[in-house]
C-alpha cells in the first residue's frame, strides 16, 4: 500500500469482454491533483514561487533547480495536502 492516503486510480477503465478494450488503471489521484494544481499555477504568475526569488521562500523550493522542476515540486506538495485532507473529511 502507498504511504500516500488513498492514492487510488483517478480514471480507471474496466474494459469489456466483447469490446476488445483492455483494462486501464488510469493515472493516480495524486497525479490528477498535481495536474490540477499545475493548471492553477500556470493561470497565475507562478514564476517567483518557482524560482525561489520571493521575499519569503515559503514554498522551500531549490534555488539551483529550474523553475519547471520547482513547479512540479509545488504541485505535488499541493496534491499530497489534498490527499491528506480527504482523509480528514467527516461525513
Amino acid at each position: 500500500m502507498s504511504d500516500k492516503p488513498e492514492n487510488e486510480p483517478a480514471f480507471p477503465f474496466e474494459g469489456g469482454a466483447n469490446s476488445g478494450l483492455q483494462p486501464y488503471h488510469g493515472m493516480t489521484l495524486r497525479d490528477y491533483f498535481a495536474a490540477a494544481a499545475l493548471t492553477g499555477l500556470m493561470a497565475r504568475d507562478f514564476m517567483p514561487a518557482c524560482t525561489g526569488n520571493t521575499h519569503h521562500n515559503h514554498m522551500n523550493v531549490r534555488h539551483d533547480a529550474p523553475p519547471p522542476f520547482n513547479a512540479a515540486v509545488i504541485c505535488y506538495r499541493m496534491a499530497d495536502a489534498m490527499l491528506e485532507a480527504r482523509g480528514h473529511h467527516e461525513s
